[in-house]
């Protein structure tokens, strides 16, 4: 079922936003006693690879995926009563935690800055200088 109906190749013309909506809304049909949601995505998910995508799961070292909830880098936000250094640590904290995560360094600046609460986002933006999005991600 996955096979045919859901595949991610990693090739350029792949949307892998579509692709995630469509695997967990097929793994979502997918119901069992006692079997966790988790457990359900991590067994299908091999199967809905191919091309470049199945070639990078193969390569990594056994165990190197052991939830579908590892996805705490891209639903980061800043937590009440964080300050912007603690949450700027635990948000690097995430990022070391999984070195394969493949984000391009602009995407991780983007991620951070979206999560942040929009005070600290204001502090930011005064802090350099004007819009922070006018800065490259060098200079962020």
């Amino acid at each position: 079922m996955i096979q045919n109906s859901v595949q991610f190749g990693g090739l350029p013309n792949d949307d892998p936003n579509l692709y995630i909506a469509n695997f967990l809304e097929i793994c979502d049909t997918f119901k069992h006693n006692g079997v966790t949601d988790d457990a359900v995505r991590l067994r299908l998910f091999p199967f809905s690879l191919n091309n470049k995508a199945k070639a990078w799961l193969i390569s990594l070292p056994p165990g190197t995926i052991t939830t579908w909830e590892g996805n705490d880098i891209t639903n980061f936000f800043q937590h009440d009563q964080e300050s912007l250094y603690e949450a700027c640590e635990r948000f690097k904290d995430l990022l070391r935690k999984c070195p394969h995560h493949g984000l391009p360094l602009w995407m991780q600046v983007q991620t951070f800055y979206n999560g942040l609460l929009s005070n600290t986002q204001t502090m930011v933006d005064a802090a350099s200088g004007g819009a922070f999005f006018n800065k490259s991600p060098e200079e962020g």
